[in-house]
């Protein structure tokens, strides 16, 4: 079954969006991989006409499993066909998931918490891409179980076109009735949760409200998203924070480190008021691009040491001249980047007062 490309008819994704774009557009060519044959699909689309998920290029991994049209774990009831779920999920190395018009998460709640007594549960242990695309049912994308690290290989995710998704991942306390889980010691290690995500590709989320709530994996002097290089979110118009953070978690210095974010394209996300509850430096920060953000009002602070060139970023002139600041000291002032305002952008205001004249 293979996947095929669709148009909602949302004006967000008709929009020709300025700015480079972080990376190639998304194809996913056809490769051999390994199949289990109770979830994935035989065939894979040899490319994606999606323009507005700028995304890497995605090559199934030897242990990829595929759930489209008419196929769903909510299914599966045994308690031999819920072990087989959580043996592979634990085993899976990328993961596709489009056109499914029932599923309402990956796994639901009675796989990962099952009515018998067990210590297995599906942690992602081997997961290193994921992209969801299509499932307009779709409102929570991975439940997780409290207390144990989770998909550390991780380092690709993309979602694109779930129209009714709220949540991207939950956390999920176990039920009473379960017998409590005792991790392994590789498990222990909450702050090894992410620890390889590289990007972030949002698309079309309309109702998502936050994308990942950073104190779920918080280590003292440990930064979060250690490889994280690049987020990319366009077009979800609930979108208020990315990162919220509980202010009891947050650094005695009010600011965590994202030290190998690169690039930040943020466009159409009319709601977005921060990217974080606490401040963020990024000292390897290199470009920015904004379009249609103007309720948000403060950048990431970086560090320009070694010389680098001020931080690139292409947004509206508008937006640029009510941002707010901190200073130098915290490096955090308008001196330390380099704004450009497209030509678009130019033009489109010469229209408008030519109108009105």
């Amino acid at each position: 079954m293979s996947a095929t490309t669709k148009d909602y008819g949302h004006s967000c994704s008709n929009k020709k969006k300025m700015g480079q774009p972080l990376v190639e557009a998304a194809a996913i060519p056809k490769a051999s991989y390994n199949t289990y044959t109770d979830i994935a699909a035989s065939k894979i689309p040899t490319t994606c006409s999606n323009e507005d998920i700028s995304a890497t290029q995605l090559q199934p991994l030897d242990f990829h499993v595929e759930i489209g049209e008419g196929t769903s774990t909510a299914a599966v009831w045994s308690r031999q066909g819920i072990e087989a779920v959580t043996f592979v999920m634990n085993r899976v190395e990328s993961l596709h998931l489009h056109d499914n018009f029932s599923i309402t998460t990956v796994i639901p709640e009675h796989i990962l918490f099952p009515t018998w007594d067990t210590e297995a549960t599906v942690m992602w242990r081997g997961l290193k891409w994921c992209r969801v695309e299509r499932c307009p049912k779709l409102d929570t994308v991975f439940i997780i179980p409290e207390v144990v690290s989770y998909l550390r290989e991780l380092e690709t995710f993309q979602a694109a076109d779930l129209l009714t998704a709220h949540i991207i991942w939950r956390r999920q306390r176990p039920p009473i009735r379960r017998k409590p889980y005792i991790p392994e010691m590789d498990d222990i290690d909450l702050g090894a949760s992410f620890g390889k995500l590289r990007s972030i590709h949002l698309h079309y989320c309309p109702r998502l409200v936050y994308v990942l709530p950073l104190q779920w994996f918080k280590i003292a002097r440990q930064p979060y998203f250690p490889n994280l290089e690049a987020i990319h979110i366009s077009c979800c118009g609930d979108l208020s924070q990315i990162f919220p953070m509980e202010r009891r978690f947050e650094s005695r210095e009010g600011m965590e480190e994202f030290p190998s974010l690169k690039y930040l394209n943020l466009y159409e996300l009319p709601k977005l008021q921060q990217i974080c509850t606490s401040r963020i430096l990024a000292p390897k920060l290199e470009a920015i691009t904004l379009r249609g953000c103007w309720s948000l009002r403060r950048l990431l602070a970086t560090n320009r040491d070694g010389g680098r060139p001020p931080v690139m970023v292409d947004c509206e002139k508008d937006w640029w001249e009510k941002l707010e600041w901190d200073g130098m000291d915290a490096g955090h002032h308008p001196s330390l980047f380099a704004p450009r305002h497209s030509m678009y952008y130019r033009k489109s205001r010469l229209l408008r007062g030519s109108v009105l004249r």
